[in-house]
């Protein structure tokens, strides 16, 4: 929503780099704050998507957990773009960055993302040119 056009969402995306600290520690953390650890997240699916899929107890809202891996996503954390939102200052994934993963998860949905944030920003251009030439 921030490098896009707003849309409902089924799930907020975290990216983590654990480092030092364990993934049953953070299981037990987000536990004492009502998420639980979806069925099944089994250690196969953890290791094979190195996602950690939660539901929010209260809402129903889903989070997914990304565990950094060494790479494209530790650069993508190291430059993200610090963003208000509410008045709290929150890492969010630069446009070019979230460009990359939509395209490499090649899922239709993930695609007309894509699609969809390069209009938005060719629009956003539009725009403020026209302003300039007025």
């Amino acid at each position: 929503m921030i490098h896009g056009r707003p849309r409902l969402t089924e799930d907020v995306d975290v990216t983590l780099d654990l480092d030092e600290v364990s993934a049953a520690t953070l299981v037990a953390k987000l536990a004492t704050v009502s998420f639980e650890l979806a069925e099944f997240a089994d250690e196969e699916f953890v290791g094979a998507t190195r996602v950690l899929p939660f539901v929010h107890n209260a809402t129903g809202m889903s989070l997914d957990v990304v565990l950094a891996g060494p790479g494209l996503e530790q650069l993508f954390l190291a430059e993200a773009e610090e963003v208000d939102l509410g008045g709290v200052r929150v890492p969010v994934i630069r446009v070019e960055h979230l460009l990359v993963t939509k395209i490499l998860a090649a899922r239709p949905k993930d695609l007309d993302d894509a699609r969809e944030i390069l209009q938005s920003r060719d629009d956003i251009r539009s725009r403020s040119g026209a302003r300039a030439l007025a």
